[in-house]
């Protein structure tokens, strides 16, 4: 499993129109195309990929409690397939 570093810089070469910043907490912003990364340690790779994910499925916003539902699962599903293919196992007590 690669560390969280090697996984950032393998995904800003896999993603240029993306950025990816350091910040307080892991985010997405579609207004700013940037993936705003909170503590960078090898624990929180799921939350990289999850963030990650909201930037390729486009999701920008949410109207209602069971849209933003379904986009968290849109996302998590999302991440399993990006874990397949960076190498990375995700525990499923992530996921839930």
């Amino acid at each position: 499993m690669p560390s969280i570093d090697s996984l950032i810089a393998k995904l800003q070469i896999d993603y240029p129109q993306l950025t990816f910043k350091e910040s307080d907490c892991f985010s997405w912003s579609p207004n700013k195309k940037t993936i705003y990364l909170g503590n960078s340690v090898d624990e929180n790779i799921p939350y990289l990929l999850h963030e990650l994910a909201h930037a390729i499925l486009g999701h920008a916003s949410y109207s209602s409690d069971v849209e933003l539902i379904n986009m968290e699962c849109e996302a998590w599903n999302k991440v399993v397939e990006l874990a397949k293919i960076y190498d990375v196992s995700i525990n499923q007590d992530s996921i839930q």
